[in-house]
């Protein structure tokens, strides 16, 4: 199921371009673990269909650069989990609307999850490459 699917079976759209929906308040309190369905979408663009073969690179201040598929970071690096909550800035903006007028889209409470994360740490990817930590200060994506 395509985002947009998704947003359109269970979410309350906030935009259509970018893609931002959120779920609605009972969805939220119906699980410690907020349900990949019912997570909140925020984008910022396009959200972009990445295939098994889709590669990132590395470089900049890296001892090694280099280039990765999803099949390679996962042979090389090890998966971890991580429940964590992840909100948007912007949630309740609705609310504050009502004070004072704000920029961007009028969320409610929905744009919050609680979720099991799981993948590869970026963290270990930068040591893998030897980022160069006296000089290196971001990384951009």
């Amino acid at each position: 199921m395509t985002p947009e699917q998704r947003a359109e079976r269970n979410l309350l759209i906030q935009s259509r371009d970018p893609l931002n929906a959120e779920p609605a308040p009972n969805d939220l309190v119906e699980r410690f673990l907020t349900d990949q369905s019912r997570f909140y979408i925020r984008s910022h663009g396009d959200i972009p269909d990445l295939g098994r073969d889709h590669a990132i690179t590395i470089d900049g201040l890296v001892e090694r650069p280099g280039r990765f598929t999803k099949s390679d970071l996962e042979k090389l690096f090890e998966a971890r989990s991580v429940t964590s909550v992840m909100q948007c800035a912007g949630n309740r903006r609705a609310d504050l609307q009502q004070v004072a007028e704000t920029s961007g889209d009028p969320w409610g409470v929905g744009a919050i999850g609680n979720a099991e994360w799981t993948g590869i740490s970026l963290a270990d990817v930068l040591r893998h490459v030897g980022i160069v930590l006296d000089r290196a200060r971001f990384v951009r994506f």
